[in-house]
Parts: C-alpha cells; sequence; structure tokens
C-alpha cells in the first residue's frame, strides 16, 4: 500500500467473504488475532538523512489509548528497509458491528518533503494471521511484551544481514492528536 508523506490510517480487517459465510453460518463466532506482520520499503533512492516513519498498531474498542496500542515503532527510512511483527493475542466476536475498524495502523513519515505533492515515498506492506474460533478463550503460543516493539533493519547498501532493535513506546513521540 502506497504511503505519502504525513499522517495515513490503515485498516487492518478487511470485510471479505470467508468472515461472511462463517458470520451467516454461526459456526464460529470468535475471532482471535493471533500475529500481525508489518514490512516498510522505501520506494525512491532520494532518501534523506532525517527520513523517518512512526508506526502505531492499535486496538480502537479501547477508550484509553496507552492501554490500546499494541505495537509502536520509530525507524530511520535511510537504514533501510524494516518490518516487525506483534502478538497481540487478542478476540473480537465476528458480529461486532465494528469489527473492520477495530484495529487500525497510523504511518506518520517525515522528511520527504522535497518530492512532489502527491508522490508516494514508501511502501507498506502487512499480512495478518487470524483463527476463527468457537469459543472466547485463546489458546496463542506467543504474546508480545508491552512497552517495547522489536523490529529488524537491512541496510542492502552496506550489508544483508538484517539488525534487531528494539524501539520503547516511552521514547517514541506519538500523540493521541496525531493519531
Amino acid at each position: 500500500m502506497p504511503c505519502e508523506n504525513g499522517s495515513q490510517a490503515f485498516r487492518l480487517i478487511y470485510d471479505n467473504p470467508i468472515l461472511a459465510s462463517f458470520q451467516e453460518k454461526r459456526f464460529c463466532t470468535m475471532l482471535n488475532m493471533g500475529m500481525i506482520q508489518i514490512g516498510v520499503k522505501t520506494l525512491t533512492t532520494k532518501i534523506s538523512s532525517n527520513a523517518s516513519i512512526i508506526l502505531c498498531v492499535f486496538d480502537t474498542r479501547n477508550d484509553n489509548f496507552e492501554d490500546s496500542i499494541l505495537g509502536l515503532v520509530e525507524a530511520k527510512l535511510s537504514d533501510g528497509p524494516m518490518f516487525f511483527n506483534i502478538f497481540p493475542n487478542i478476540t473480537m466476536s465476528l458480529f461486532h458491528p465494528k469489527l473492520c475498524e477495530s484495529l487500525v495502523l497510523i504511518a506518520m513519515v517525515q522528511g520527504f518533503e522535497q518530492l512532489p505533492q502527491g508522490t508516494s515515498p514508501i511502501s507498506l506492506m502487512w499480512r495478518t494471521c487470524y483463527k476463527l474460533q468457537g469459543s472466547a478463550f485463546p489458546t496463542a503460543l506467543i504474546e508480545s511484551p508491552q512497552g517495547k516493539t522489536v523490529f529488524f533493519q537491512t541496510d542492502f547498501e552496506n550489508s544483508k544481514v538484517a539488525v534487531q532493535k528494539v524501539s520503547e513506546w516511552d521514547e517514541v513521540v506519538c500523540k493521541e492528536e496525531d493519531v
């Protein structure tokens, strides 16, 4: 998905025929979100040294912003492509009226002011792994820790090794008004 300079919001759950068929049959009533994987890649070679991105994944069903954060990453785009995994282990009803609006990814891109208006300097990719089940009791093997997100960044010019970095949530400047 192309992303422009500034702040943009993306829904992580879409209406699809599979979910609709399960809602009609009422065979499975719950959706357990096991993993969300997000990747970022620049689409231009003109990357300034101050180009950065803040990615925030949160659950809109929670009124408290601090408690709704599932993953928060701040990274320099000049360091190369990056990706991270979140294991939220949250269960949602398939019949919730705002199921498709419940998980949101906010991307705040800075440092591409020199590009023409409407140009998409980066590409966001994500995939969600979920399980449909009949009960509200999740059985996930892995859960993400609160307060930090581990991400991997690769500088293809200098090496082909992915470097593991940690983004502490309290160090990222992300206000609720920006989201």
